[in-house]
């Protein structure tokens, strides 16, 4: 598997490297805000309300 520093000697120098950064933070951002939605769930109560990561508190446990 080629090297960090191998792939970036094969980029063309006509690439934008700014423009790839910009992409993969925009790729990251939208990973993160889908991960973030409001979660609408219908129950006894009515409509409920929730973040995701409320419900998965203490389903990941820690070493040791």
């Amino acid at each position: 598997m080629p090297g960090l520093r191998e792939l970036a000697e094969r980029t063309p120098p006509r690439r934008e490297r700014y423009v790839d950064l910009l992409r993969a933070l925009a790729i990251v951002l939208v990973v993160l805000g889908h991960w973030m939605v409001v979660v609408v769930t219908v129950g006894a109560d009515g409509l409920t309300a929730s973040a995701p990561w409320k419900c998965c508190r203490g389903a990941v446990r820690s070493p040791g």
